[in-house]
């Protein structure tokens, strides 16, 4: 049997979450409970993310909704390509000028702080972006940090590609391919220092203590898709939520 290209999760009002087989299009007929939502709503997330916080975070968001996810682990670029198709619901996003002209936006679910990791042996002063003219940082590809960080990189400093995941980035900047590599756990500093130290090469890096960037983290749609008319939806959710999000955001999940 020909191995899966993406793994879909359904999740929500039924409170639990199973792995769903793709191959063949077949998904688990909601219970009782979601009788009165819609069918299982298609959202696409990367599949690097970090799951023992976005998996509780999502779940939580769709009960407040009344909706079951059917949840898509994509590679990054695949999942921005499928939202912008108007194919599903996209989470996990900032807003930039590129995508303000293709996505409608719910409100942030949380805010998202990003920060620079450096090498221990020589650390950035950074206080501002202008602090980074010269260097090279090694980002994932897909993601954005913020319309200052993107009209910076064209001025001040350039990117290098590097993996989706932290290790990927880390191990770039410990071979010297770049000065720093943004990261963007959803917390303090002291979390992504906390993330660093189980890695390889791991305790020759640290964190820079102020921000490289603080972003709301979205559900994004492609403007007149039919998954962009369930973002008032999520909205409301969302407000409802607020207490049980932040309570998600502050635990180390």
């Amino acid at each position: 049997m020909k191995p899966l290209r993406r793994r879909e999760l359904l999740m929500g009002v039924t409170g639990g979450v199973g792995l769903a087989t793709v191959a063949g299009g077949a998904l688990a007929k909601p219970d009782a409970a979601a009788v009165s939502a819609p069918g299982p709503i298609r959202l696409a997330i990367s599949e690097q993310t970090h799951k023992p916080f976005i998996l509780p975070l999502l779940r939580l968001i769709a009960e407040a909704a009344g909706l079951q996810w059917q949840l898509q682990l994509l590679p990054w670029p695949r999942a921005l390509l499928g939202a912008e198709l108007g194919q599903h619901l996209t989470f996990g996003l900032s807003r930039n000028p590129a995508r303000d002209k293709v996505f409608a936006y719910s409100q942030p679910a949380f805010v998202s702080r990003g920060w620079l990791v450096v090498p221990k042996a020589r650390p950035i002063a950074f206080e501002r972006l202008e602090d980074l003219r010269g260097l090279t940082l090694c980002v994932s590809r897909g993601a954005t940090y913020g319309a200052a960080f993107e009209d910076a990189r064209r001025r001040l400093f350039r990117v290098e590609h590097g993996g989706n995941d932290l290790e990927g980035r880390a191990r770039l900047r410990v071979a010297g391919r770049c000065e720093a590599t943004p990261a963007t756990p959803r917390g303090r500093a002291a979390a992504l220092e906390r993330r660093l130290r189980p890695l390889r090469d791991g305790a020759q890096l640290q964190v820079l203590p102020r921000p490289l960037v603080e972003e709301g983290i979205l559900f994004a749609a492609a403007k007149g898709s039919e998954p962009a008319s369930l973002l008032p939806r999520l909205d409301e959710a969302i407000q409802r939520s607020r207490a049980a999000i932040q309570a998600l955001v502050d635990s180390d999940l």
